[in-house]
Order: C-alpha cells, then sequence, then structure tokens
C-alpha cells in the first residue's frame, strides 16, 4: 500500500532575497543556506554508501498552497508518495509531531510508522538480495 506523507515547507517563512533588496553578496549566501536547510525531503533508502552510510534516491515532492497564508509564507505543504515495504529517511525542519530527521515507512493502514535505523537496514536487505552493489548492511 501507499502511503502520504505531508511536511511543511518552512524555506517560505525567510524573506524572499530578490524583495529585500540590496544585501552583501555574502549575507545573500548565507540566507541561501538558512532557505535550503528549512527546505523538507524525503530520500528512498536503496542500500548502503561508504561514504554516507546509505544510498538515497532523493523524491520530488508536490507542493500545495491550499492551506497558504496570502503571502504563502505558512501553510505550504509538499506531499510525498511512499511504497510499501520501502524506507524512508525524512527531514523535516519545522514540524514539531516528528523529530527533524527520521526513518519511516508505509504501515498497512495507508499511515506513516516511524521506525528506527535497524529497522531501514532490515527493509533495505529484504529488498536486496545483498544490499546495494553487493553490499551487507555493516555494522550498527
Amino acid at each position: 500500500m501507499k502511503a502520504v506523507l505531508q511536511l511543511e515547507d518552512g524555506s517560505r517563512q525567510v524573506p524572499d532575497v530578490r524583495k529585500v533588496g540590496a544585501l552583501p553578496v555574502a549575507f545573500a549566501g548565507v540566507l541561501r543556506g538558512i532557505l535550503r536547510e528549512r527546505r523538507p525531503w524525503v530520500a528512498h533508502l536503496a542500500g548502503y554508501d561508504p561514504k554516507f552510510k546509505f544510498k538515497r534516491d532523493f523524491l520530488d515532492g508536490q507542493v500545495d498552497y491550499a492551506l497558504a497564508d496570502t503571502s504563502a509564507t505558512h501553510g505550504v505543504f509538499m506531499f510525498f508518495i511512499l511504497q510499501d515495504g520501502q524506507a524512508y529517511e525524512a527531514h523535516n525542519p519545522i514540524d514539531g509531531r516528528f523529530p527533524q530527521r527520521f526513518f519511516c515507512t508505509p504501515d498497512s493502514a495507508g499511515g506513516i510508522k516511524l521506525i528506527d535505523e535497524a529497522e531501514a537496514r532490515r527493509l533495505i536487505d529484504s529488498n536486496t538480495s545483498e544490499g546495494l552493489y553487493g553490499q551487507e548492511s555493516p555494522a550498527l
């Protein structure tokens, strides 16, 4: 069964650099970094990576402005479709219902189940013969 994970897009809560006026170049770079950190993301864990621990395939989220305020700085949500039996890692910097970074998988009722890293590894191993590229799950 598929499930939909909804995360609020906090990157829109910082003023648009183009509207602020003349900013020092260094500050504009810092502001872009803040925006990037506040944007939610969800990645399918497709296997193991020696450098980053997991091979992540980042999902494209669908943006929804239906609940947004008039300036679209609050209430903008991103929706991600998750496939049953797969492990995902999500980054949600502003929603207090979940930790900022968490592992999850769809449950049998179509909801989202939070899992720990060990369960994420088990799901990766069950979906690939030996993990990605013939690698077995590294020790925790």
